[in-house]
């Protein structure tokens, strides 16, 4: 009986380290794209690059759709 629960115990430590080792590379992908997301998160450079062209389309949209009269308005309040 010990030297099955010895097995048992052997077997599942391996099993765990196994599946461990699978998750490590199924996850490979995942946490490269998580640590550039966290990148692009953390420096101030590469959220501008990514951010800006997003508020330049929406202001360009508002100057477009606006009225003259609400149009200073809306930028005034935006600046601010």
């Amino acid at each position: 009986i010990y030297n099955n629960n010895v097995a048992n115990i052997s077997g599942n430590v391996k099993d765990e380290e196994l599946l461990g080792r699978l998750k490590d590379i199924l996850l490979i992908d995942d946490r490269r794209e998580l640590e550039e997301i966290k990148s692009i998160l953390n420096t101030r450079e590469h959220l501008a690059h990514r951010i800006s062209p997003i508020i330049e389309e929406h202001l360009e949209d508002l100057k477009l759709n606006s009225s003259s009269l609400t149009l200073p308005l809306i930028l005034a309040t935006l600046l601010l």
